[in-house]
């Protein structure tokens, strides 16, 4: 394997991985609390289920044949929670926004980065988790675009040369997620410290989780039309 390679599983992986999807806005929810802490743990709970998928498919284990006849329950399961998670989420930000609360409170505390992680932080972990195996587009994709990359890495060093091309695309979750939850929480620490930007803060995590539910219905309509 030599640096062309490299290069090109970078370029490739670029079209899913800045692709503004289900984990990259759940992410910006966490981030708001913690940060970039939250974009790193959201990106390890992502490559918790994206390597055993790529090994996967490089062992011949999967396929769109066999996702096939699963595509519409990872469809349907994704869109509930999906639909689920942004509910909740707008009810608690219309009933009692946490953007009317000092700024303060959003900054990580000093217990949950030295002593062990907070559920919130956990629940980036889980969402990472949670929102790749749910999401119908990002296993098509590796099934697709990504297959063809696994496929030239194991004819070029076998299962060590899949292991660096899932490594020159793993970085760039990393690199995403943590920068992007990075800027979101100094954008978010900025509004709230304005009190007369608190209300663009409100709109804004308004609009954030009614594109969830707009994600989540899509993946519902799209896995019927499918059984269809």
């Amino acid at each position: 394997m030599d640096h062309t390679f490299v290069l090109m599983v970078i370029a490739v992986s670029s079209s899913g991985v800045l692709s503004p999807g289900p984990l990259f806005l759940i992410n910006l929810h966490y981030a708001r609390r913690y940060g970039y802490i939250s974009g790193v743990l959201c990106a390890s709970g992502h490559a918790v289920v994206e390597l055993p998928l790529v090994l996967a498919i490089a062992a011949g284990m999967l396929s769109m044949e066999h996702m096939d006849g699963l595509r519409w329950v990872v469809g349907v399961v994704g869109g509930v929670a999906l639909i689920a998670f942004a509910t909740v989420q707008l009810y608690t930000m219309i009933r009692g926004p946490e953007g009317d609360k000092d700024s303060s409170a959003y900054r990580t505390p000093r217990w949950a980065t030295i002593h062990g992680l907070s559920a919130t932080l956990y629940g980036s972990f889980l969402a990472g988790i949670a929102f790749s195996a749910l999401n119908p587009f990002f296993i098509a994709w590796w099934l697709t675009v990504g297959a063809k990359m696994i496929a030239d890495a194991s004819y070029m060093a076998s299962m060590q040369g899949v292991l660096v091309m899932f490594i020159a695309h793993i970085w760039m979750d990393y690199a995403w997620l943590a920068g992007t939850a990075y800027i979101a929480r100094r954008g978010t620490d900025r509004l709230v410290a304005h009190g007369g930007a608190r209300l663009l803060y409100r709109i804004l995590y308004i609009a954030l989780y009614a594109i969830l539910v707009y994600i989540g219905i899509g993946f519902i309509v799209s896995s019927g039309w499918h059984i269809l």
